[in-house]
């Protein structure tokens, strides 16, 4: 069939692509995505048929694979992607070409495309005829397994030999597993083999379509005597590779193997002795004959669809990078991969010294912006967030004209712009722009699913954050949220589980403390304050932060308060949570003016939509309204999944039983339950609450039971004692239950 689309001409039988007289040369995978979307003009083509019929069905490729192929195919017909001719990409849904395609017969006439399928019979007979040509001519369709072949002269495909190499299960497709490389230097060279061994797994993701194992998972592994067999099955991975690294001065002796890990056979190995400038090729000659002796298991078991399951695009970054920048990168890895706050401010220090000598090192910039959010947020307590902040512009200022396509960069920037700047339509238009293509980068996939959060679009930052984590299990980032998200379900257990699956670490520790304050269990906070009181001085923050919360809890409200006074007067030098810090109302005023200045962007992003939203007056920040521009909020609307809005509150004051002043004075009272106070008061004619978590007015709905204006699962009901007292109050907020008992302030 010959297809005219535009000025160019496609002619299947031929695989041949003009304009006017000139013959476009297409790699045969450009070619095979332009008449897939030829064949399903007008249509589009969503990525998962574009993968099913341009690659083969059910093959595993990336996002990014697919975005990639399509920029090879604009460059080839000269289409510009900011004012598309050809190919359109329709965000969230696929792609679509854009002129009318009309098939010209063998008289030249021409015919619009028509929608109709071809019948099964007709599919069916092609695909036999097709599969028949194939076999016959097996040789001429496929040369570079020829190639592949010639290379190796001691591979025959009909030998004794290719007999015996293991076969690959197609049904789960090959996956790789790179096991920590063993340093054969001295202790001070651990950061290099890991640092390879890391690195290796970023070029085999970066250069191929394979399944990789994350680093956090096949480093469970280190230095532990474990079978071959049995970690490719807890990996779920068909192969491994594993070596040792040693290093001698400037220069290094590198040993590499690949194993088949069902049945442990060692398919190559090799050794490489280099100097340190040349680490960046053994890199990549690795990953280059990993993808060469995993396509000769496949041609060993009559797998000829070679690009589906393994495709290998060298693609150096490295090439200007100096071996002095590199080192400094790998120092970083190694502090930042222990996640503790000092060595958190450590990796900071030895990634700017890597993008310092070497500003094109695009994963050191990435890293490094990464590293310091990290350094920012609570948990490590590391840097202010406005130092924190005003760092990673700087970064950005010069990283992105160097990398202006880069999808972490341009997520960050949104981030920055809509959170920090109040510029929302500039920056989540930035952000919505990059979503669909972040489907295998697990930095932007982290990141924005803290923007989502944020936003409270909480299936949207689900997905992400569980994409996030399949790539990269131990992301703080990604730990952080998808804890959080699970917590905000109601899904506690899972909450809880996919933390304490990562070990017995400083993080988890932290987290999962934080968690146990919201769920109320003292025991679960003490015991996980107590762990990772190991891992940090006792005066961190954030250990203080926990200890107070546990005075709280014990019922030592005042050295609780007092101790996060504290902080508060420190809270320019000292990074502090302004979600967690514990303080009494003397210092409120202070912590609410100091919180914008340190532009938090939880704090700041609330303020904007408990106005925009016309939520409660009362909110404690509302005097700083008046410092937010807040004409510069998103059309979409975009409101606190748990409060009201405005509607919803005039439909529950609509309904409620009026009261007089004597009968409000009835609830009035400091209500404890041992572990937290609920206040009762009366404020604009209504009752006035608030706990630990929030605060607002009160209607009731029906004798004894009140609901809260602006909190849609907070529900209050008073029961009286023996007396005819009301002294016992139950609140329910969700699934949660808490009773408090009216006692004296002096309590």
């Amino acid at each position: 069939m010959i297809y005219q689309f535009g000025d160019l001409q496609l002619d299947q039988g031929k695989r041949q692509l003009k304009r006017g007289d000139e013959i476009i040369k297409l790699p045969k995978l450009s070619f095979d995505v332009l008449n897939v979307l030829i064949e399903s003009s007008p249509n589009h083509v969503s990525p998962d048929e574009l993968i099913d019929k341009a690659w083969g069905e059910r093959r595993v490729v990336s996002p990014e694979n697919i975005t990639q192929r399509i920029k090879i195919l604009r460059k080839s017909l000269n289409d510009d992607a900011s004012h598309p001719t050809y190919i359109d990409v329709l965000y969230g849904q696929g792609f679509r070409l854009i002129p009318a395609v009309t098939i010209v017969n063998e008289n030249s006439h021409t015919k619009l495309i028509s929608n109709k399928k071809n019948s099964r019979l007709q599919i069916a007979s092609a695909i036999t005829a097709i599969v028949v040509l194939v076999m016959l001519l097996k040789p001429l369709l496929f040369p570079e397994n020829i190639d592949l072949l010639n290379s190796n002269s001691q591979f025959n495909p009909d030998s004794q030999q290719s007999a015996a190499l293991p076969k690959i299960d197609l049904s789960k497709g090959p996956s790789i597993a790179v096991l920590p490389f063993v340093n054969m230097s001295d202790d001070n060279n651990e950061y290099f083999s890991d640092g390879i061994s890391e690195e290796i797994i970023n070029t085999l993701v970066r250069q191929t379509n394979l399944s990789i194992v994350s680093r956090t998972s096949s480093f469970q592994f280190k230095d532990k005597q474990v079978d071959g067999k049995l970690i490719g099955k807890v990996l779920n991975a068909t192969h491994l590779l594993e070596g040792s690294v040693r290093r001698f001065g400037e220069r290094l002796r590198i040993t590499a193997q690949l194993i088949d890990s069902p049945t442990g056979t060692h398919l190559w190995s090799n050794q490489y002795d280099r100097s340190i400038e040349n680490l960046f090729d053994v890199q990549e000659e690795i990953a280059a004959s990993i993808v060469k002796e995993i396509k000769l298991q496949l041609i060993s078991q009559g797998e000829n669809r070679l690009p589906s399951f393994i495709n290998y695009v060298p693609t150096s970054l490295h090439a200007d990078i100096s071996s002095q920048a590199y080192e400094a990168y790998l120092k970083g890895l190694m502090h930042r991969n222990r996640m503790l706050p000092d060595d958190i401010a450590l990796a900071i220090e030895f990634f700017e010294q890597a993008v310092q000598l070497s500003p094109e090192f695009v994963e050191a910039w990435e890293i490094l912006i990464e590293t310091q959010l990290d350094a920012s947020s609570f948990h490590f307590s590391v840097t202010t967030p406005v130092k924190a902040y005003n760092k990673i512009e700087q970064y950005l200022a010069i990283a992105q004209p160097l990398f202006p396509d880069n999808l972490y960069f341009s997520a960050v920037h949104g981030g920055m712009l809509a959170f920090n700047h109040y510029q929302w339509q500039q920056g989540l238009a930035e952000i919505e722009t990059i979503l669909p293509q972040i489907n295998d980068n697990a930095r932007a996939l982290s990141y924005l699913s803290v923007v989502y959060l944020y936003l409270v679009e909480y299936d949207i930052a689900l997905r992400l954050a569980q994409r996030a984590y399949q790539l990269n299990p131990y992301s703080p980032t990604t730990l952080m949220v998808l804890s959080h998200l699970y917590y905000e379900q109601g899904k506690y257990r899972k909450a809880f589980d996919i933390l304490e699956n990562n070990g017995k670490s400083y993080l988890s520790s932290v987290v999962l403390a934080l968690m146990h304050i919201l769920d109320r269990n003292v025991v679960g906070l003490d015991e996980n304050f107590r762990r990772a009181k190991q891992f940090v001085k006792a005066d961190h923050p954030v250990i203080i932060t926990l200890q107070s919360w546990l005075l709280l809890f014990n019922g030592n409200e005042k050295a609780a308060r007092t101790m996060g006074d504290k902080l508060v007067e420190q809270i320019e030098e000292v990074p502090i949570s302004f979600g967690w810090v514990l303080s009494n109302e003397v210092n409120r005023a202070r912590f609410r003016e100091l919180a914008e200045q340190q532009r938090h962007p939880i704090l700041i992003y609330k303020l904007l939509i408990w106005k925009a939203t016309n939520g409660s007056p009362d909110f404690v920040l509302a005097p700083y309204f008046t410092k937010i521009k807040l004409d510069q909020l998103p059309d979409k609307e975009r409101e606190l999944g748990y409060f009201r809005n405005k509607d919803e509150q005039n439909e529950v004051l609509k309904n409620e039983i009026s009261l007089t002043l004597a009968q409000l004075e009835d609830y009035v009272g400091t209500y404890r339950n041992g572990v937290a106070r609920l206040e009762v008061i009366i404020k604009d004619n209504r009752l006035y609450y608030s706990r630990t978590y929030s605060s607002g007015l009160l209607s009731m709905t029906k004798e004894n039971y009140f609901v809260s204006v602006t909190d849609k699962t907070a529900e209050f009901e008073f029961f009286k004692n023996n007396t005819g007292e009301l002294d016992l109050c139950v609140l329910r907020v969700g699934d949660s239950i808490w009773y408090f008992y009216k006692s004296n302030e002096d309590l």
